[in-house]
């Protein structure tokens, strides 16, 4: 009985020095370098904008800076000394967070929250932003009830990534990289929502010189700033099929990592974990539909990411341009060693850089008679889709190829025409034009 009573003391007042344990676990402090770059379409987060298009950015989000990263898999979890807390708690209101306080990496503070602290949004599962409510952290975690209650805090280093999830009556939401962080310490004195989901899921072996990331389903790549070709590990979470990604095996930066990963087959439905590595941006992505996913086209894009396979290979990568039946002509031979754009059926010469006269190769896909609206006949509008006018011009057929164009000035019409299958449309004054280069 004596136990039992003494064991319900220390229970409530965990922090104290008879009932601490000493030599537990503490939060990692190891860390990674990251940064973000620039992105046309679906938002994700950083460290002054909002989360993922599906959520609200925190208030007044601190510079980024480097991340910390979970620790590999297979290996003994790093550990720190939790400080004790000092002083006394902190009689905090419902909306105090972890920017106010002052100390170094591994500090320790308790705060005493009041009840009903369950509004409003969350950011991470264990590890949480330091703009996330405190009190309404310790709730998710599990360490304080709705009623209120004293919850324990450790500082921890900014991270490049934060994973939402539903505990405890709270759902938190996915972050991008923030420039700093707290741990909810559970009365084990261990960081409550260890790295577990990352630990635990498929292919954690890949790559083992690389840090593993736990991110959520939002996470993109636009919070990873390294040199092109550096490789990084991404830990994802089940339920990642959801949303738009541009590309196949290579993927605008702004594309979903875990989405790309179940899209290419590295990864499942359920999760686990997924290589990437950093590419230049290019002048196309093709979408296609895989594993239940349907990517999308997109134009010029000023960065990457390809998928690669435990092979070290990126998927899918040049796949379609490799099977696209190039019909050889005169012209192609003389663009000489032009670079073939692999592109969708929307990509239009719009996206193209050059001066009058340039030429350029599209390898094109099977299916572009799709209907949609070209203009002109041999020469067509810059908007017009480079791989449905090839086809109205008979250069490639329907099955697709490769197909040579050159950029030309506007015109005042364009005639349409019924060619090969496609009927393009008359247009008036244009600004500018490309003309469908056959042998």
């Amino acid at each position: 009985m004596i136990a039992l009573k003494k064991l319900l003391v220390c229970s409530v007042l965990a922090m104290l020095p008879a009932c601490k344990e000493s030599g537990a676990p503490a939060p990692s402090t190891t860390t990674t370098t990251a940064a973000a770059s620039p992105a046309p379409s679906a938002a994700a987060p950083s460290s002054a904008a909002a989360p993922s298009a599906a959520a609200t950015a925190p208030a007044a989000a601190p510079p980024a800076s480097a991340a910390a990263a979970p620790s590999a898999p297979g290996a003994a979890a790093p550990t720190v000394a939790v400080a004790e807390p000092t002083g006394p708690a902190i009689e905090a209101g419902c909306s105090y967070d972890a920017r106010e306080l002052e100390g170094k990496d591994g500090t320790a503070f308790r705060v005493s929250c009041p009840a009903n602290c369950d509004k409003g949004n969350v950011y991470g599962s264990g590890t949480y932003t330091a703009d996330t409510s405190i009190c309404r952290a310790g709730i998710h975690a599990g360490a304080i009830p709705v009623e209120g209650g004293t919850v324990t805090l450790v500082l921890q280093p900014g991270r490049l990534a934060y994973r939402g999830s539903e505990q405890n009556g709270i759902e938190s939401r996915d972050y991008g990289k923030y420039s700093s962080s707290f741990a909810i310490v559970t009365a084990g004195r261990a960081p409550a929502g260890s790295d577990t989901a990352a630990s635990a899921a498929p292919g954690a072996g890949a790559a083992a010189g690389n840090p593993l990331i736990e991110a959520g389903c939002s996470f993109d790549a636009r919070q990873l700033t390294s040199k092109d070709g550096t490789s990084f590990r991404v830990a994802c979470p089940a339920g990642c099929d959801k949303g738009s990604i541009y590309g196949t095996g290579v993927y605008t930066a702004d594309s979903s990592i875990c989405r790309a990963g179940v899209h290419s087959g590295v990864i499942p439905e359920s999760g686990g974990v997924v290589t990437i590595t950093l590419e230049p941006g290019r002048p196309a992505y093709r979408g296609s539909d895989q594993n239940g996913i349907k990517s999308r086209d997109y134009g010029k894009y000023s960065g990457s990411f390809a998928v690669v396979t435990t092979g070290g290979a990126p998927v899918g990568e040049g796949a379609a341009v490799a099977a696209a039946p190039a019909a050889t002509t005169t012209a192609q031979t003389a663009a000489g060693s032009a670079e073939v754009i692999e592109a969708g059926c929307t990509y239009d010469a719009r996206q193209l850089d050059g001066k009058d006269g340039a030429t350029f190769r599209v390898a094109c896909p099977p299916g572009c008679d799709i209907p949609s609206s070209t203009y002109g006949t041999g020469v067509y509008t810059a908007d017009s889709p480079i791989c449905k006018s090839a086809i109205h011009s008979g250069a490639i057929p329907a099955s697709g190829g490769v197909v040579t164009i050159k950029l030309e000035a506007g015109r005042p019409a364009y005639r349409g025409s019924d060619q090969n299958g496609i009927k393009s449309r008359d247009y008036g004054k244009y600004s500018s034009s490309y003309a469908v280069v056959t042998e």
